[in-house]
């Protein structure tokens, strides 16, 4: 959905939605989209116009109301460009490594990649042997996945024809920020997924050092473009409730930038965009053995802690 995670990951650049606006978008019309908690939510904090609550029974962070269809034409009508379609060298290397695991999940060969943008997953997926498929809704991205010899179906996840039951790995990167629905495409993610496949998925940790210590004021809360912030236990309970099976949540990345930023109220210069900072520290970070090392150290501390930025989850579908 967006060209980097938040601390600068590999991530789609792309989208695998055409957002769905609710009939109500009045404040506080919004149960929680996580678990359909629908006793009102604790105050989180404010932003961009929006009220953010915290469930008081998964623990999922969201905005109150769903944005209108005249907000969300402004936000996603610019959104996707052929410029967003560029992949920074070094996050190909970054994403051999994140694939390579999935070669133990092979069976029927084929990788799905939700939203895939750029296409980088499906490029090193295609190197190590995958039957790549794509879902997609931008036109640029559609017609570049396909002149690469992809599999590729155009529309929302929602509304387009996959083969249920067939895939051994689905990838959904940086998406379940943005969505209205979280649970119907995840659920429509397992079903996608054969029995022993796996889900990968990534998405902004609300429970990250940087959000207990700034609150609304991190650059991940920026509604209309994203609309709830997930944390370990409430993407672990939704799912469990839709069936997954094993589910394993890492949470990974710190970038000091976004600590340094000031308030938005605040004023004074314009600041770097998130994705920005977060490729920059991670391009210097995997530039030497040393310091390989450290990040992998770090990340072990951050996801034993829970306080990491990104939300990194492996799901599978029981085996029957």
């Amino acid at each position: 959905m967006t060209s980097g995670g938040p601390n600068g990951e590999p991530a789609a650049v792309g989208g695998a939605i055409t957002p769905q606006v609710s009939p109500d978008p009045t404040p506080g019309s919004r149960v929680c989209p996580g678990c359909q908690e629908r006793t009102p939510s604790p105050f989180f904090g404010g932003s961009g116009g929006y009220t953010w609550r915290r469930c008081g029974t998964c623990r999922l962070v969201y905005v109150d109301r769903v944005p209108s269809a005249e907000e969300f034409d402004e936000l996603y009508g610019s959104y996707y460009r052929p410029d967003n379609l560029a992949v920074p060298a070094f996050l190909r290397e970054r994403a051999r490594q994140i694939l390579a695991p999935f070669a133990a999940y092979r069976q029927t060969g084929r990788f799905l990649d939700v939203g895939y943008g750029a296409g980088l997953f499906l490029e090193i997926a295609q190197a190590q042997g995958w039957e790549c498929w794509g879902q997609e809704v931008a036109p640029e991205a559609v017609r570049a996945g396909r002149e690469r010899g992809w599999t590729i179906v155009q529309g929302d996840l929602l509304d387009v024809q996959l083969p249920k039951g067939t895939f051994d790995v689905v990838c959904f990167t940086e998406v379940l920020e943005h969505l209205v629905e979280p649970v119907a495409y995840l659920k429509a993610i397992f079903h996608l997924l054969r029995p022993g496949g796996v889900l990968y998925a990534t998405t902004p940790n609300s429970d990250a050092i940087t959000s207990r210590l700034k609150k609304t004021d991190w650059s991940i809360f920026t509604p209309p473009e994203h609309i709830q912030v997930f944390n370990p236990p409430s993407l672990r309970r939704l799912c469990r409730r839709l069936g997954y099976g094993e589910i394993r949540i890492k949470t990974e990345g710190l970038n000091p930038a976004e600590l340094r930023k000031p308030p938005a109220a605040s004023g004074g210069a314009a600041q770097p965009h998130r994705n920005q900072t977060g490729f920059e520290l991670n391009e210097r970070l995997e530039s030497g053995g040393a310091l390989r090392f450290l990040k992998r150290t770090a990340n072990a501390g951050l996801t034993l802690t829970g306080l990491g930025e990104s939300l990194k989850l492996y799901a599978t579908r029981p085996i029957e």
